[in-house]
């Protein structure tokens, strides 16, 4: 199985080192994560093992790493380390593109893009948006990412999330946007995983109004269907993952799915159930709804 990566963007401000040092803290899996500014990651003393140079080994497992100069070359380390990472967290300089990493990452066969996540200041964005020195850079960011999260919504009202949301939307209106307070990028849409721990993460983070469903199919899945019913899926879905059989000759198939970005792709997956799990906002269709749109996509 190739390591899943998840790419945390953002412009200057935007709070993405506060986003990495929560996924650090509470993360469940060895994660390893690559930052740019490594002084500014402030890790909690306590989750601090060892340090060897600008290697941060952490009590849970975690790995903190400096970028660089050349992106290619730090992420294959990370992945050569020993035991190797569940999944890498990139967090992307603020002026930079991170769609533009994200490339890179889909050149290394041992690691799997999973995510762009970029990070929008609730309160400066549309400020910022009307900058001409700043639109490109922040319209960059936007166009390529796979879920915008506006952070810092602990201190706005409703009329500046309206009006942030408005803000992205003129950029691309179709990408999903969740709100976020105190850093808290909530696990369950950078992972999702089986039904049972999906439940789990849900439970843990009760002020994210997110619904999950879970779905076994009972029999191999019909492609041109999968298709169909995938790019009909309403924007409420943020998230999704999923393994199951494709096509009369039953091949392995690994779902994944982030925003309006998806892909299945067939390759072996030992040790892993049949079993889709959907993530999204309060505006999820009904299990039942979803249980008969996928059903369609059963091999007859």
């Amino acid at each position: 199985m190739r390591i899943p990566v998840v790419i945390i963007g953002g412009f200057l401000g935007a709070g993405k080192t506060t986003v990495v040092n929560q996924l650090l803290r509470h993360s469940q899996q060895r994660t390893a994560v690559i930052v740019n500014d490594f002084g500014a990651m402030n890790i909690d003393e306590k989750l601090i093992l060892r340090q060897d140079g600008d290697v941060f080994a952490l009590t849970n497992g975690c790995v903190c790493c400096s970028l660089g100069p050349d992106f290619s070359t730090t992420l294959e380390q990370v992945l050569a380390l020993s035991p190797p990472p569940n999944r890498i967290i990139v967090e992307s300089s603020g002026v930079s593109d991170p769609w533009r990493i994200a490339q890179l990452v889909k050149l290394e066969q041992r690691a799997e893009l999973e995510a762009v996540v970029v990070l929008a200041d609730v309160m400066s964005f549309p400020t910022q948006l009307s900058d001409r020195w700043l639109t490109d850079t922040l319209t960059r960011q936007i166009s390529r990412a796979d879920l915008i999260a506006l952070s810092k919504c602990d201190l706005a009202d409703g009329k500046a999330k309206t009006t942030a949301r408005s803000a992205i939307a003129a950029i691309r209106d179709d990408v999903p946007v969740i709100e976020i307070s105190n850093g808290e990028l909530p696990e369950i849409v950078i992972n999702p995983a089986t039904s049972s721990r999906a439940g789990r993460m849900f439970a843990s983070t009760p002020t994210h109004a997110f619904r999950t469903w879970a779905w076994r199919p009972h029999g191999p899945l019909d492609e041109a269907r999968l298709r169909e019913v995938l790019e009909r899926l309403p924007p409420a879905v943020l998230r999704g993952k999923g393994f199951f059989k494709l096509g009369k000759a039953s091949q392995q198939a690994v779902f994944q799915l982030v925003g309006r970005r998806w892909s299945v792709e067939c390759r072996d997956a030992p040790n892993v159930s049949d079993e889709v799990v959907l993530i999204g906002t309060k505006e999820l269709p009904p299990p039942e709804k979803l249980e008969a749109l996928f059903g369609m996509t059963l091999v007859e």
